[in-house]
């Protein structure tokens, strides 16, 4: 469900879609195991982080973010 909701953000592709329904699962198993939503948050930054950094390596720095299409 929390997938879907963003399904117009990312053209309603499935593959984001499996991505973001993934994590949000993920999230809410890290939620359960730990018993701490400070546990879930560090889970969410880690993974931002990681998107961040490979956007930031795929578009040499933000300089090329026509790489983005292709």
């Amino acid at each position: 469900a929390f997938a879907m909701v963003h399904a117009g953000q990312v053209s309603h592709s499935w593959g984001p879609l499996l991505l973001i329904g993934t994590v949000s699962v993920i999230l809410c198993v890290v939620r359960l195991l730990t018993d701490s939503v400070a546990a879930g948050v560090v889970v969410h930054a880690a993974y931002n982080s990681t998107l961040f950094a490979a956007l930031l390596v795929q578009t040499d720095g933000f300089r090329h973010l026509e790489k983005l299409n292709g």
